[in-house]
């Protein structure tokens, strides 16, 4: 991806970004599609990420009604976002990124067999499964990888998550563990899912991506994605559908997008 399709339009301005004791002060204005005025971004440098990058947040907000947007960049690892990427939401099939995780470090072999359509093909049957065996993944990945506003819920479809979340996620799995089995398979995901779902939207449509994740609820009023390329990770949540999503990722990478298809 060419650097000037990273850029998001912004104007500067000032806000302060506590993280323990010290106190960051650094804001953006970024475009979002969902507001009539521009929803206030945060960034910061976080060449080396840790605790302190990632500040622990109390118990986080849930909300569905804001649309988030986080995006990593891999190179300088400084990020940028909404105001509201923090906020917990429903995190869909994107908790099966989590399980997955999980279940290549813990599971059977069998087990370990059941990730890649759960993956590819976004299949909730095997997600069932492996989260009946395997409750505490979605935890015990939050945990592992500092995701403060992700936890788990009886069914790992109303697990909570967020944008920043699952960037982030994606950001240390990618420098840490390039090989892992998810990024391969991020990267050649069905055209469909098992449940017929056309794979094509939102984040996925961005230019030069190379792999990605892909969310929505039964009754398609929910919809999310989560995408990788050539030096970023970016990952966009909406209340809408999948014309939404794409609208407000475009809206959001401006030229960086492809032209959303038509659907019929």
């Amino acid at each position: 991806m060419e650097n000037s399709a990273f850029v998001v339009p912004m104007a500067k301005v000032m806000s302060t970004f506590t993280c323990g004791a010290l106190l960051v002060a650094t804001a953006f204005w970024a475009l979002d599609s969902s507001e009539k005025t521009p929803i206030p971004t945060q960034k910061i440098a976080v060449t080396h990420p840790s605790e302190l990058y990632v500040a622990p947040i109390a118990e986080p907000i849930f909300d569905e009604e804001r649309s988030q947007f986080t995006a990593i960049s891999l190179g300088d690892g400084t990020w940028q976002g909404t105001s509201s990427q923090r906020l917990a939401r429903s995190a869909l099939s994107l908790s099966k990124l989590y399980i997955a995780d999980y279940v290549l470090s813990h599971g059977t072999l069998i087990e370990r067999g059941m990730v890649e359509p759960m993956i590819r093909e976004s299949n909730d049957d095997m997600a069932t499964i492996l989260f009946q065996r395997y409750p505490e993944s979605i935890a015990e990945i939050a945990k592992k990888y500092h995701l403060y506003s992700t936890k788990p819920a009886e069914h790992w479809g109303y697990s909570q998550t967020s944008s920043f979340d699952v960037a982030y996620f994606l950001y240390q799995l990618i420098r840490n563990n390039p090989q892992s089995p998810i990024l391969e398979w991020m990267r050649t995901i069905a055209p469909a899912a098992a449940d017929g779902t056309e794979q094509n939207f939102g984040t996925a449509l961005l230019n030069g991506v190379e792999g990605s994740k892909l969310a929505w609820s039964n009754d398609h009023t929910l919809f999310s994605s989560a995408s990788f390329g050539d030096g970023y990770v970016v990952v966009a949540m909406v209340q809408g559908d999948a014309d939404d999503l794409n609208h407000y990722v475009q809206a959001q990478r401006g030229s960086a997008i492809a032209e959303p298809p038509q659907r019929n």
